[in-house]
């Protein structure tokens, strides 16, 4: 069997893609500190979440601790749609020597805005200006928020970089020894339409319990479209009745913090609560690897883990945000 060599992948600390900043619960009211490898704060306006950076320019405290929310000055001519909007606070004062730090724009005393957007339970942010980084998933969004209904199933600290846990979805042969999934075929990896990373196959279990009786194998379509190294969205079934996993992971002290939400189709809401359970359960076989892993060994790969190889090349791809 041939051998494959690993590429050389350092991603750095935070990387310019998608990131899932965390669920809706997690962001209180006022100036709320939140780190996905980069110090970020978080702005809960009356009908939108704003965030920035979270270093003061001045002497670099962290405004999301003893930060004040408040209005803009203003100036002439300047309206309330340019502060951020009506209800919306354009400055935050600095706990450390009271200055007025704005939120956005080109002022010398200002901090950076990232585009955020919020579907169901889960906020997501890019860390990246640039449309290329994109890769498609801010259509992807705006398609589940009109589709489905996005909950947040899990929240847990990993002790591995965030990127094995996205890895996982390409690691074709990890299924039947972790998961136990009797059969897995096809695994077909390929670039997306818009920059993603896909691959495709077909996995053959027992029928989840609510479907026992109907037949004694299930075969079911798996779909998996990696849109950063730190997300990956997963269908499970056929098209029009495939269940979605959004798995993401984002660097934290000692590890990665991983979140799963599952995006329900309304007529299958009454199901989120197995799906749920489901996805824990892979998570926790998935955690006892986890959490015994050495990421520094070097691998010894062999043609089975092309499409892992293939996976870190393409988060070679995401330069530093």
């Amino acid at each position: 069997m041939s051998e494959l060599c690993m590429p050389d992948v350092t991603l750095p600390p935070v990387h310019s893609g998608w990131y899932l900043l965390g669920f809706d619960s997690e962001i209180g009211r006022g100036v709320t500190p939140l780190d996905i490898g980069r110090r970020l704060i978080a702005v809960r306006g009356r009908d939108r979440i704003r965030v920035f950076d979270a270093t003061c320019p001045h002497r670099g405290a962290h405004l999301g601790y003893g930060g004040r929310l408040v209005e803009s000055a203003g100036g002439p001519g300047q309206s309330s749609a340019a502060a951020g909007g009506p209800g919306q606070s354009s400055a935050v004062i600095c706990p450390f020597h009271g200055k007025r730090i704005g939120l956005g724009g080109p002022g010398r005393l200002s901090v950076a805005e990232h585009h955020v957007v919020r579907v169901g339970d889960a906020v997501f942010v890019r860390l990246s200006g640039d449309p290329a980084q994109d890769r498609g998933f801010g259509q992807v969004l705006a398609d589940l928020a009109e589709q489905r209904i996005v909950i947040g199933a899990l929240s847990e600290h990993v002790p591995v970089p965030p990127e094995l846990i996205v890895e996982n979805a390409f690691d074709a042969e990890h299924f039947s020894a972790v998961h136990l999934v009797p059969r897995v075929t096809g695994m077909e990896i390929k670039p997306g339409e818009t920059g993603e990373l896909v691959i495709e196959g077909e996995f053959a279990t027992a029928p989840p319990f609510w479907e026992k009786g109907q037949a004694k194998v299930v075969h079911s379509r798996f779909v998996a479209r990696a849109y950063s190294p730190g997300i990956v969205v997963t269908e499970v079934g056929p098209p029009d009745r495939a269940h979605v996993v959004i798995t993401a992971a984002s660097p934290a002290p000692g590890g990665c913090l991983a979140r799963f939400a599952l995006a329900i189709r309304p007529g299958q809401i009454d199901e989120f609560g197995a799906l749920a359970a489901g996805a824990r359960h892979a998570f926790k076989q998935d955690f006892e690897v986890w959490s015994h892993l050495d990421p520094a060994v070097v691998p010894r790969l062999d043609s089975r883990d092309a499409t892992v190889v293939a996976f870190r090349e393409f988060c070679a791809g995401f330069p530093a945000a």
